[in-house]
């Protein structure tokens, strides 16, 4: 039995709990408060009021006989990684939520021996949780109604995402040089991962660094749908644990297309 399936309601529980606080600032209800970080991010109280009803929660959180450490965004971060541990984002995305887009999300997954075993994808406007863990499948859950989710075939042109607030220079030219080849679709936060596995998109690219909790549950999700995730330049697949900044990197739906020789500008 998968070990974490049977473990899916009381994870969108603990999401849904924590989107509702999100929820309460983004609709004025209560007063947002907004920092800047050392690394010159923006951090603010939903943020927190979202870390703080998710980590207690998934650090009493019983898998199998046992609970496991939680490594979030707004704690820092252990000087060793243990094996498996809770990787989580409590709201991905923070820059499109201050700008009210509506492109955030809460990312929780689970890291066993540098990968990605378990992500979920939590849309706090939608209510909607996109599920997956490995060798399960992956799954769209909304009002209790739950449909197993897919990535494509690459459409003409290529629907190709990029993020609203980590573009790069060279990520614009690159852009601007496929033209009419390609559709670049602007989106904020790991919702992105979730359009590729449902076949809404062809592919992610983002040339700037990111961090773990940024791309963990959005990893399992794409890759459970029959996509992955790789790294630039060496295109290999992303892995988990090393603490440091993961690369520049590229989300895909259709493995079996040749995406270094066509991302070849991008390195």
């Amino acid at each position: 039995m998968d070990l974490f399936k049977p473990h899916y309601p009381s994870l969108i529980a603990i999401a849904e709990s924590a989107a509702e606080k999100i929820r309460s600032f983004y609709l004025g209800n209560s007063q947002l408060k907004v920092v800047e970080k050392s690394d010159q991010s923006p951090v603010t109280s939903a943020d927190h009021a979202s870390h703080d009803v998710i980590v207690p929660s998934l650090q009493s959180f019983i898998l199998g006989s046992q609970s496991y450490p939680v490594i979030s965004e707004e704690d820092p971060i252990a000087q060793s990684l243990p094996s498996s541990y809770w990787c989580v984002d409590p709201l991905d995305g923070t820059k499109e939520f201050i700008q009210q887009t509506d492109e955030f999300c809460i990312n929780i997954a689970f890291i066993e021996q540098g990968e990605a075993i378990l992500g979920l994808v939590y849309d706090p406007l939608r209510q909607t949780a996109y599920i997956a863990s490995k060798g399960e499948g992956a799954y769209k859950i909304q009002a209790q109604q739950s449909e197993p989710i897919c990535c494509t075939s690459i459409a003409q042109p290529m629907r190709i995402l990029s993020s609203r607030s980590h573009r790069s220079a060279k990520m614009n030219a690159f852009l601007t040089q496929h033209g009419e080849a390609i559709q670049t679709i602007f989106q904020g936060s790991a919702l992105k991962f979730a359009n590729i596995a449902m076949g809404k998109a062809d592919c992610f690219l983002r040339s700037k660094g990111s961090s773990e909790w940024d791309n963990a549950a959005g990893h399992c999700l794409l890759k459970e749908a029959g996509g992955n995730v790789f790294s630039l330049p060496d295109h290999l697949e992303l892995t988990y644990g090393t603490q440091s900044k993961q690369s520049a990197l590229y989300a895909v739906g259709d493995v079996s297309f040749s995406w270094p020789t066509f991302l070849n500008a991008t390195q």
